[in-house]
């Protein structure tokens, strides 16, 4: 059974400011039009017809939670915004990049949390925003009880890490969005907070435990076979215990076409 918070008392609170700005006479910017919805839609994801913004409605009582996906239209060329249809995908959305529209369809990512940490792909249909029909749902049958770290998508695949001990890298094929097919798996210790897709290669930042301790770590990954993803490359730095800035602002990690650069302190045990 999919999760769903029902009860009312567990809403997200608050509301959430839409604007659109006129920048025709740039000594003269105005307002365009301005739409204010329910909840507090802290994340969003924008493409040049839609701001997909989501808000989180919490049932403490059974623990779970439900991520509410707004449609907001962007369409119109004198600005005028308009609110859409309103989709319902089980669990707690963390960031951005684990929601993606592509081809016709909304692609999120969600993880219902403690105690069971199942993790979600659920699909919809947005080429009538208005009704956004789901149109598929899975779980990664094998991150059960796992948290949901590292997503992102590009074009028909989507490339999941969850962790508990180890870091499973899912390869998941969404060509087929009615029907997400989970492609290949790779475990590998540590795990991944965020990925830079690279045509068949992934460039991913983590956290490289192997040792007893937890050190910056970037990896290079093969996915021309998304059926046997490999690690062909990682490199963890530091002495003692490393961590990044970037682990919560993924500006700070830079992907150039010859060097990574990456922020990163540590703490050795020496005073």
């Amino acid at each position: 059974d999919v999760p769903v918070a029902t009860d009312t008392a567990a809403k997200s609170y608050g509301s959430t400011w839409a604007v659109s700005l006129n920048i025709a006479d740039p000594a003269n910017i105005a307002v365009a039009d301005r739409l204010s919805f329910e909840g507090y839609g802290n994340l969003i994801q924008a493409t040049n017809y839609a701001i997909f913004s989501v808000s989180t409605n919490w049932n403490y009582g059974n623990n779970t939670a439900t991520s509410v996906i707004n449609y907001i239209d962007i369409t119109d060329p004198q600005g005028k915004i308009k609110m859409r249809g309103v989709a319902n995908a089980p669990g707690y959305m963390a960031d951005r990049f684990k929601m993606d529209a592509w081809n016709g369809a909304l692609r999120v990512v969600t993880d219902t949390g403690w105690p069971n940490r199942n993790t979600y792909i659920t699909t919809f249909d947005i080429t009538n925003p208005d009704s956004m029909a789901q149109l598929g749902q899975t779980t990664l049958a094998n991150a059960s009880g796992e948290s949901l770290f590292a997503t992102r998508f590009d074009g028909p695949l989507a490339y999941i890490v969850t962790y508990l001990t180890v870091d499973p890298l899912f390869v998941v094929d969404l060509s087929d969005p009615a029907n997400p097919q989970v492609k290949g798996e790779l475990k590998i210790p540590g795990w991944s907070t965020h990925i830079e897709p690279r045509g068949d290669r992934l460039i991913a930042l983590g956290v490289d435990d192997s040792n007893g301790e937890r050190k910056v770590m970037v990896s290079l990954f093969d996915v021309s076979a998304p059926e046997n993803p490999l690690r062909i490359a990682y490199e963890s730095f530091g002495e003692g215990w490393t961590w990044s800035s970037a682990y919560g602002d993924v500006k700070a990690f830079t992907v150039l076409d010859d060097m990574l650069l990456i922020p990163f302190s540590g703490w050795n045990g020496v005073a």
